[in-house]
């Protein structure tokens, strides 16, 4: 099986371009093969600023006033097969691809701060939409695991 380094982390702002470059450092000294980043805080046409020789975007989603925001990144050396990619414009984006003969849907969220059915509700038939990619990555995980980290105690 194909090991993965997820990584998962609030940037709070990348419209720096110091922020932007540091936070490409931490994902390649960590080895980080996917990133799902939250309020990267950029517009739609800077998304494409937050790259270097090793990683790249796959996915984002954003609003027009530089609040929010999520990416998908990955490594530009990871073997995948890029099945389509989605999302909306308030924190939701999402790629699903093929890693090891595996389907596996990677999401990256900003939900918002106080209750929003309609959110819940997107989420929601997303998350069915993507229930074939979401369930083998899961049981694919868990069936790797040694017998004692597999069960719930």
């Amino acid at each position: 099986m194909t090991r993965l380094i997820l990584f998962s982390l609030n940037a709070r702002g990348l419209n720096s371009p110091h922020k932007r470059v540091g936070l490409l450092d931490v994902l390649e000294r960590e080895k980080v093969d996917i990133a799902m980043v939250s309020e990267s805080h950029l517009l739609q046409r800077d998304i494409y600023s937050f790259h270097n020789r090793h990683y790249h975007v796959l996915s984002s989603s954003s609003t027009p006033n530089k609040t929010k925001g999520v990416l998908i990144v990955a490594r530009r050396s990871l073997q995948f097969t890029n099945l389509g990619t989605g999302g909306d414009l308030e924190g939701i984006t999402f790629i699903k691809t093929i890693i090891a003969n595996r389907k596996i849907a990677f999401v990256s969220i900003y939900a918002p701060n106080s209750f929003d059915p309609n959110f819940y509700t997107q989420l929601t038939e997303l998350m069915f939409d993507l229930v074939e990619y979401l369930v083998n990555f899961y049981l694919q995980g868990v069936s790797s695991l040694p017998r004692w980290a597999a069960t719930s105690h």
